[in-house]
C-alpha cells in the first residue's frame, strides 16, 4: 500500500502537482538497505513525475512503526511541503 500526502502545489511541465505518494520497493533483511518509489500527481490523479529514492540510514534508524517518517523525510529531501497525510500505511 502506498503512503500518500497532500502537498503545497509544485509546477511540473506547466501542470500543478499536489499529491505525493510513495511505497517501499526494497527493504533488506539486515535493515541497511531501503529503496522507495515515489510519484507526484495532480488533483485528477494523473502522474506528472516519478522517481526512486534510497532511504538514508538516519531515516531508517528512526522509522520504527510510524510510516509517516518515510514520506516526511522524502518530502524534506525533495523540497516539498506536506499539508496533510491522506493514507498512512506502507
Amino acid at each position: 500500500m502506498a503512503l500518500t500526502a497532500s502537498i503545497t502545489p509544485v509546477q511540473i511541465l506547466n501542470q500543478s502537482a499536489n499529491i505525493l505518494s510513495t511505497y517501499i520497493t526494497n527493504y533488506g533483511l539486515n535493515s541497511i538497505n531501503c529503496d522507495a518509489y515515489w510519484w507526484l500527481t495532480n488533483e485528477s490523479g494523473v502522474t506528472l513525475y516519478q522517481d526512486s529514492w534510497i532511504v538514508p540510514q538516519e531515516v531508517l534508524a528512526i522509522w520504527g512503526t510510524d510510516d509517516t517518517v518515510i514520506i516526511d523525510a522524502l518530502a524534506e529531501a525533495k523540497g516539498f511541503t506536506i499539508i496533510s497525510i491522506i493514507t498512512g500505511e506502507l
